[in-house]
């Protein structure tokens, strides 16, 4: 019988990198959709101006924190199994090191 070997994974790495990336998604999408619902906004008249850009910045900011943070947090991820040196066996989990 032969016994599996993985890598052991640091959680960390994936949950900065959806951090770090999530947050600068965030403020992208919440500056592009916050100038795009003031234009919106505008059409309806001067007190819809506020109110577009102010929903747009909240939309954009939750649209793309959420996306880019998937991406980062893929991006950690697949860092993380490239990075990592450390092992474990799937029968008994022994750790060691190669």
């Amino acid at each position: 019988m032969r016994e599996g070997v993985d890598k052991v994974l640091d959680e960390r790495v994936s949950r900065a990198c959806a951090l770090g990336i999530g947050a600068a998604g965030g403020y992208a999408g919440a500056a592009t959709l916050a100038k795009a619902g003031a234009i919106w906004g505008g059409t309806l008249g001067s007190a819809g101006t506020p109110f577009g850009a102010l929903l747009g910045a909240i939309c954009g900011g939750l649209l793309g924190g959420l996306g880019a943070g998937g991406i980062g947090w893929l991006l950690g991820r697949a860092l993380d199994r490239r990075l990592s040196d450390e092992f474990f066996c799937k029968a008994c989990e022994h750790r060691f090191r190669r």
